[in-house]
């Protein structure tokens, strides 16, 4: 998935639900069941989630890396 499909939603949408998706799993959610309901939650499509999901990896977003400043 390019960043432009993913780019209608705005960074800190993006990073929320990435945050959401890394804590369900963190407390035991299998990885099915937490994108299903990141995707309910935020209303976005499940391809457009696994673009969150790739982009909030690959620059370490909260909670995984550094904490944010925002």
């Amino acid at each position: 998935m390019s960043t432009t499909a993913i780019q209608h939603l705005d960074d800190r949408t993006r990073r929320k639900a990435f945050k959401q998706l890394v804590t369900r799993q963190d407390r035991g959610e299998t990885v099915a069941t937490s994108r299903l309901r990141v995707s309910q939650q935020f209303n976005i499509g499940y391809r457009q989630l696994l673009g969150i999901e790739r982009e909030g990896l690959e620059k370490q977003w909260p909670p995984l890396g550094k904490k944010d400043s925002r």
